[in-house]
């Protein structure tokens, strides 16, 4: 199983057909699976859920977040520009200075999503 990606219709955010320049910006909404991969999800045009060429720049506009669970769960949502991946990562000790981690492989994240702005002709 694979995460997927869904674009927010108009109105969710950005108009597509309203931003100036060469290049259009979309809200992309990604869907985890039941197995985390290693290094995190591939983003690329191929799994763009609208028609891109290009993919010019990607934001994080809201991190993995589980709106059912209580209290509320999330991770730290991390765009790897150099791999074209969006990684989830974690404290590795919760509490502690420790630096932010990438969530173990095979972990649930089927019931997170989060949020990337995206730029792409």
């Amino acid at each position: 199983m694979a995460a997927t990606y869904a674009a927010q219709a108009p109105g969710e955010g950005l108009h597509p057909d309203l931003v100036p320049g060469a290049y259009k910006d979309i809200y992309v909404t990604v869907t985890g699976d039941s197995s985390y991969p290693t290094g995190g999800y591939a983003l690329g045009v191929a799994n763009m859920p609208v028609p891109a060429m290009e993919i010019n720049q990607v934001m994080v506009a809201n991190p993995w977040f589980d709106t059912a669970a209580s209290p509320k769960q999330g991770f730290v949502a991390v765009w790897d520009n150099a791999n074209n991946k969006v990684l989830a990562m974690a404290q590795a000790t919760a509490g502690a200075a420790d630096p932010l981690v990438d969530v173990t492989a095979t972990t649930n994240l089927s019931a997170y999503t989060c949020t990337l702005r995206v730029s792409f002709r």
